[in-house]
């Protein structure tokens, strides 16, 4: 066909006609009719829902600011306290993060002369002792132990619920009482302490970004994170994975975004701050990736110069990162309440 016979198509005269075009299809009497009658089928109560999440998020989330906090006093140490066995918490079983690459090389290496020295007796006089054997053989890592002995202290059954843990229930009370005064006075507090929770991290996630990429193995590890695995773009699941980090990423259905923006004045920008929000939120989860190698950081630091400091920086960011989510999650719940009564 000759390129004079083809015809111009026609074309929307603004971006906004298009856009509103695509309002006009989508919203219709089902968005007027059809969804507050289900809401009214099924309970209504959307903004409540949103509400009971959120507190339940609050509720949970402070515990690992517990966690957090316990783990950054317990690096003001010259020594961390779980980079090594022989504590009271230890166990017969526990094994420190040198033992174990020592024991691996020696065996690795001693495996062929035992095996030429064993003979069908000495198999047959020694398998009574198989059991315990095998049980001895079952190691822990230090660090392991410290977490579930020394920081959680599990009781040995669901029937056994112990005692009080008052050094993580001190913790604890501590993150409420920080979270209290970053919102006791409202949008005004909690304005300005965001300047430093909300920025100071990416300070430290640099630190300790340099200090990680200088560790054997890190460049291994780097090209195996930037390096994609096309194959898996057929798997359902990583859509789903991709879905549920969006979701929870945004905190997409809490109503906490809703109620931030409430504070903002009728005429302000949103659309911008939209797409700030959203290449900040996602460029940080890929600037973060590395942080995966954090823990080998904090169980190979012990014996750096620089060991408990850089370790205290990792639960130090932790804590920020998850202190600005925490007390602006009850910053929107105290608003719903509040907007509720008033």
């Amino acid at each position: 066909m000759a390129g004079s016979d083809i015809k111009k198509r026609e074309t929307w005269g603004k971006t906004i006609d298009f856009v509103l075009a695509l309002i006009g299809f989508s919203v219709g009497l089902g968005n007027i009719w059809r969804f507050p009658y289900l809401c009214y089928k099924n309970g209504g109560g959307i903004g409540w829902a949103s509400v009971i999440i959120v507190q339940f998020l609050n509720i949970y989330y402070i515990v690992i600011l517990g966690w957090a906090l316990f783990y950054m006093f317990a690096s003001f140490t010259s020594e961390l306290p779980w980079s090594r066995c022989g504590n009271e918490w230890n166990t017969p079983n526990c094994v420190d993060y040198t033992t174990s690459a020592v024991n691996s090389a020696v065996n690795s290496s001693s495996v062929n002369t035992s095996m030429v020295n064993t003979t069908i007796s000495t198999i047959m006089a020694n398998m009574s002792t198989v059991p315990t054997a095998i049980a001895s053989a079952v190691k822990v890592s230090a660090s392991e132990e410290y977490w579930e002995r020394r920081v959680l202290k599990i009781s040995n059954a669901l029937d056994e619920p112990g005692t009080v843990n008052w050094d993580l229930a001190l913790c604890l009370l501590l993150g409420w009482i920080i979270c209290y005064l970053c919102v006791f006075k409202g949008v005004k507090s909690t304005g300005k302490v965001v300047y430093f929770t909300a920025t100071f991290p990416y300070i430290l996630l640099t630190i300790l970004l340099i200090r990680a990429v200088t560790l054997p193995g890190a460049g291994e590890g780097i090209k195996f994170y930037l390096t994609p695995d096309l194959s898996r773009l057929g798997d359902g699941q990583v859509w789903l994975d991709a879905g549920t980090q969006v979701f929870f990423s945004y905190s997409i259905g809490l109503g906490t975004l809703i109620a931030l923006g409430s504070y903002n004045r009728f005429h302000h920008n949103c659309y911008r701050d939209s797409i700030i929000f959203a290449c900040v939120n996602s460029g940080t989860s890929f600037y973060g990736g590395s942080r995966t190698c954090f823990r080998r950081l904090s169980r190979s630091s012990s014996s750096d110069a620089i060991g408990s400091t850089l370790v205290g920086s990792v639960f130090l960011h932790g804590l920020l990162l998850g202190l600005d989510s925490e007390f602006v999650g009850i910053e929107g719940f105290v608003t719903a309440i509040v907007d509720s009564v008033s």
